[in-house]
């Protein structure tokens, strides 16, 4: 009898474009989510596109927590729990690899993809 193999890759949905941020809220509540967790830092929560996530939630009923306080060598393992650590690795590993890219669209209001100014969330 042979042997049968099979991988499955389970993996989120990301979407990408312009409006897609006022939309978690919608996307949360049709997961029938009651309480989620924002994270980010102190520079990025106090720019729009978290303000904008944050409004969504508030308009879809969705109960939130804000922790603004991301910061680099968070996922050395300084959390009490895997959970807290593997959140920090994901913010750190997209931070370091597509720093440019927030900037330009967080700082400058700017897309060099598209070639054009961004309107604001």
């Amino acid at each position: 009898m042979a042997l049968e193999y099979a991988f499955e890759l389970a993996a989120s949905s990301i979407r990408v474009g312009r409006g897609v941020t006022r939309e978690i809220g919608m996307d949360l509540a049709e997961m029938n989510a009651k309480r989620v967790m924002v994270l980010t830092d102190p520079n990025l929560a106090r720019l729009s596109p978290v303000a904008t996530a944050l409004e969504s939630l508030r308009d879809n009923g969705i109960q939130f927590a804000l922790f603004d306080r991301v910061q680099q060598g968070l996922a050395a393992g300084r959390c009490l729990c895997g959970l807290g650590d593997a959140a920090g690795w994901v913010i750190q590993w997209t931070m370091e690899r597509f720093r440019d890219e927030y900037e330009e669209h967080c700082l400058r209001n700017e897309c060099s993809v598209e070639g054009r100014k961004l309107a604001r969330a």
